[in-house]
């Protein structure tokens, strides 16, 4: 597998993920990201990073992912390709995850490996998303070393990342986007990547 530039990757990936959830972003600027990549190398190195999610481990196949997920998921067939799997919980429930109910989680593939989740919870008014956004912050803090990044992009309203030396990351966001019913909404993401299993051959 090619070498990767880790805090690269994770640039693009962040802004990719925006895209992926509906979100219209900014493009951000060459001296943003600079700023960026070198608040990441010197504050938010961690030794390691969650790696398994409601029973399914980084790099598990598509299939199996589908066999271990709880059977109180429904797949949103408007949005869910073999590259991303959309899950709303069933009967207007939330996803229990990390002691916190989320309205959504999808999780992304590669080759049929996966490597990207990201569980979400959606809002209204930009003041509940920012209540629920510090809190999440602080709880994700006090787990791993974070760093908050700056953006230009006015539709973001926080961001913060924590990374390790061996290609794993997680991420907390709270930006608008636009839903597949073309509604506006704001939403507060937890987000977690492990690049050893992006773009790899299917053949391990």
């Amino acid at each position: 597998m090619k070498k990767r530039n880790l805090l690269l990757m994770l640039i693009l990936a962040i802004a990719i993920t925006s895209c992926n959830n509906g979100g219209n972003k900014t493009s951000e600027s060459g001296t943003e990201k600079n700023e960026m990549t070198k608040a990441l190398a010197k504050k938010a190195l961690n030794k390691s990073i969650q790696n398994v999610f409601l029973g399914v481990p980084f790099g598990a196949t598509y299939e199996e992912a589908c066999e271990k997920l709880p059977q109180d998921f429904w797949f949103d067939k408007r949005i869910t390709t073999k590259d991303r799997l959309s899950l709303n919980p069933k009967r207007g429930g939330k996803i229990s995850f990390g002691g916190r109910a989320w309205d959504h989680l999808d999780m992304y593939f590669s080759n049929n490996r996966f490597y990207h989740i990201s569980l979400y919870s959606t809002h209204k008014t930009k003041e509940g998303a920012m209540s629920d956004y510090n809190e999440l912050h602080s709880v994700i803090s006090q787990k791993y070393n974070m760093t908050d990044m700056p953006t230009n992009d006015t539709t973001k309203y926080g961001y913060t990342v924590g990374i390790t030396k061996t290609n794993q990351c997680v991420a907390v966001q709270c930006y608008s986007y636009e839903s597949v019913e073309h509604e506006r909404w704001i939403g507060v993401f937890l987000e977690y990547f492990d690049w050893n299993f992006e773009g790899i051959s299917e053949e391990l």
